[in-house]
């Protein structure tokens, strides 16, 4: 039945229950009705907390990482600004300091996605079971949530990097300051 059949019903049999007088501590005192729409609410009204919780608190964490490798780099950038200064000298040419950048960059960037890819894996069965706790028993749901929110973190780290990189280039070969 649809929310308003639903409601009909529970309304109807609450009617007829009340109506049955069977004397005292002969009746349907303790009687139970559980109605899907007024779970999916308490469901909704329980969780959609959690939830803005989980998503609040996932952009602080991601932001976090994400400026602490950022200030990393660029801190090193100008750590390294003259042993690139000097490599230039000796004949490292722009399109190598380029791709010296890019891996030192890259390896700090994304080496803790591939770790965290990997940790998920192994983690994979205990967090079904946690799933499963929680009455969640769609396993293709569950790992398609799980590829999406790695694709977009993917996709705003990728962003995050390109600008690491380009910066870190326009430190190490701009002359130091005295």
């Amino acid at each position: 039945l649809d929310a308003d059949g639903q409601r009909a019903v529970s309304e109807a049999v609450s009617e007829h229950i009340n109506a049955l007088d069977l004397g005292e501590g002969q009746g349907y005192d303790g009687y139970s009705l559980a109605l899907r729409e007024e779970n999916r609410a308490d469901f909704y009204g329980n969780y959609a907390g959690m939830f803005a919780l989980g998503i609040l608190l996932s952009i602080v964490f991601i932001l976090a990482a994400v400026l602490i490798i950022y200030y990393k780099q660029i801190t090193e950038g100008y750590e390294d600004r003259q042993r690139f200064r000097i490599m230039r000298q000796v004949g490292l040419s722009d399109a190598e300091v380029r791709t010296s950048i890019r891996r030192q960059v890259q390896m700090v960037f994304f080496l803790p996605i591939i770790v965290a890819l990997v940790h998920i894996a192994f983690a994979f069965p205990a967090l079904q079971k946690i799933m499963t706790l929680f009455e969640m028993h769609n396993t293709p749901l569950f790992i398609g949530c799980v590829a999406v929110s790695a694709l977009v973190f993917l996709g705003f780290y990728t962003g995050v990097y390109l600008i690491t990189a380009r910066t870190y280039y326009h430190i190490v070969t701009s002359a130091p300051q005295s």
